[in-house]
């Protein structure tokens, strides 16, 4: 990946993960790796302190300014459970996601994560812009149990945190697979700030949860509140802790008693909020902008949008940070959230045979009924033995 020398002006800089240290940089790094060995012996010893710990050592580096740290966007393209490769409509978004965001000419790095070989198709598209979308092979993490499909590998996105320490990414904006950049989104790495352990958006129409205010922590108390949307995060990766993430992600069961759907199907979005606690900062609906056809958007007699975006979707204000949170080739429900899966259907799918190919896979039918709440047999014999566990 190339480093830091200054390209034209206009032209993208890829923030290289590997930059030279100032001695005050230095000094904070040494703070921080003594309060990371105390995280790593709470963690060891069995207690609940390692993220209190974690949190106490990320404080220390608030300070550094944002323009010296290394960023990257990322998501992931896991296999199937139960099968060898990503499924067509997986593809397909990572696809769209990845051509979306190389249209913003982001300074960064975008990473994809991916289980298994990259067909022809997208390995084409990582190499459209040489060093600008970097693949990362990674271990796929799988819910045990899990009925066969993309749901049951989310725990995958632990794997983020491996990607810090010594030369890695000091901060990482993951995005699930599908959102489609409307503009530059860069600017969400100083939304979120340098010593935030989590940033994300709250989502609009998931109810009030209660949550530990430090995870793994029961002596700090409960507190209740409304759940960040999981399928965008910022968050600091750091190897010294990715390891009993996974532990806390096996164990799960033990702490998510009220979840205990989310648990059987190997969702992640109550785990992360789970490890977030009070420990975390909301970023502009913007940068994750879910559910469009929601009237608190449009004007009122629904003609327009007022807000992000416009039904041709545009951003409303190409300077202003605007992501989708959909699935390009469904038709949405509201008028003016058909109107936006139409133009990005024609910006990103029809011109694209890769895409076109991909999302013409019965899989993707926009009128394919939905898999119900139940995931399937498998789905519910994991949660009947957890509720008996």
């Amino acid at each position: 990946m190339g480093s830091g020398a200054a390209e034209e002006e206009g032209e993208p800089l890829i923030q290289s993960a590997s930059s030279t240290d100032s001695t005050a940089r230095r000094s904070r790094a040494a703070l921080v790796r003594i309060l990371i060995r105390v995280c790593v012996c709470c963690c060891c010893c069995g207690g609940g302190g390692g993220i209190a710990a974690l949190v106490a050592a990320r404080a220390a580096r608030t300070s550094q300014p944002c323009s010296r740290r290394a960023f990257a966007f990322a998501t992931l393209l896991t296999h199937r459970v139960g099968a060898k490769g990503a499924s067509p409509c997986y593809r397909a978004a990572v696809a769209i996601l990845l051509r979306s965001w190389l249209a913003t000419r982001s300074r960064y790095p975008f990473l994809l994560l991916h289980t298994a070989d990259l067909d022809a198709g997208m390995r084409a598209l990582v190499d459209e812009r040489p060093g600008a979308v970097v693949p990362i092979r990674t271990e796929q993490i799988e819910q045990p149990g899990a009925s066969e499909g993309d749901l049951g590998a989310m725990a995958t996105k632990l794997n983020l945190w491996t990607l810090g320490g010594a030369g890695g990414y000091e901060q990482i904006a993951y995005f699930d697979g599908d959102h489609v950049f409307l503009s530059n989104a860069d600017a969400i790495f100083e939304a979120c700030g340098c010593g935030q352990p989590f940033c994300g958006v709250w989502d609009p129409r998931m109810p009030e949860h209660r949550f530990l205010r430090t995870f793994g922590e029961p002596s700090s108390g409960n507190h209740t509140r409304r759940l960040v949307n999981a399928g965008t995060l910022v968050i600091q990766p750091d190897v010294s802790l990715a390891s009993s993430l996974r532990q806390r992600w096996a164990s799960r069961a033990e702490f998510m008693s009220e979840d205990l759907d989310m648990v059987a199907t190997g969702s992640d979005q109550t785990f992360f909020n789970h490890m977030m606690g009070e420990h975390f900062r909301t970023v502009d609906q913007g940068f994750n902008l879910m559910h469009v056809g929601r009237s608190a958007l449009a004007a009122p007699d629904g003609s327009r949008f007022v807000r992000f975006l416009h039904a041709n979707g545009t951003a409303f204000d190409p300077a202003t940070p605007t992501v989708v949170h959909l699935k390009a080739w469904t038709r949405g429900r509201a008028r003016l959230e058909q109107a936006v899966h139409g133009a990005l259907r024609a910006r990103f799918i029809q011109p694209d045979p890769y895409v076109s190919e991909l999302v013409r896979d019965p899989q993707c039918d926009p009128d394919r009924a939905r898999p119900r709440n139940s995931h399937g047999a498998r789905g519910n014999a994991q949660r009947r033995r957890l509720r008996a566990g």
